[in-house]
């Protein structure tokens, strides 16, 4: 299996990220303290229907580790920009972990890209999701209480079917 490595330059900083297959964009994000390599599994199963995107969030891996923008916002607008650079208008993102908060916040600021959102091992809950967030899961179709899209093992077969499932509508 083949994938392609790149690195963008991003609020001024290098990211590193993976790209794979060809159709409407899907961005995984990792956890802690995880790099691109975490999604390794998914990667080719989702490939074969969407261009996968798989950064290495800043500070993780192989992009930039500067001495400050570790806050969900800051982490949130260098893949918001990624997706720009590369020509994208609206993506599907799955998160789990750390990269879970940060496709949140994602979501949050630029709700009008985000086509699909699964959000994986660290959901937030209603109560801290604000105003805006309940407003967003509910205009998506998703329950108010979206921990019920919460996969324990992502790297199994079945939670593997199961994120492609999620995003099955996706392109048609």
């Amino acid at each position: 299996m083949e994938w392609t490595h790149r690195t963008a330059v991003v609020n001024g900083i290098h990211i590193h990220y993976v790209t794979h297959g060809h159709g409407a964009p899907v961005i995984l994000l990792h956890g802690w303290p995880e790099f691109w390599y975490g999604w390794r599994q998914q990667i080719p199963v989702l490939g074969e229907r969407f261009e996968v995107i798989v950064p290495d969030m800043r500070g993780f891996g192989y992009s930039d580790k500067p001495l400050t923008g570790y806050d969900t916002r800051t982490a949130a607008s260098d893949i918001y920009e990624l997706a720009r650079l590369l020509g994208h208008q609206r993506v599907a993102l799955v998160a789990h972990d750390i990269g879970a908060r940060v496709a949140y916040r994602f979501t949050l600021d630029h709700e009008d890209m985000v086509s699909r959102l699964a959000l994986l091992d660290s959901t937030p809950r209603t109560s801290v999701m604000g105003r805006s967030g309940r407003r967003w899961s509910e205009s998506a179709g998703t329950p108010t209480s979206i921990n019920s899209t919460i996969c324990r093992k992502s790297s199994s077969k079945d939670a593997r079917r199961s994120i492609c499932g999620i995003f099955s509508g996706i392109g048609a």
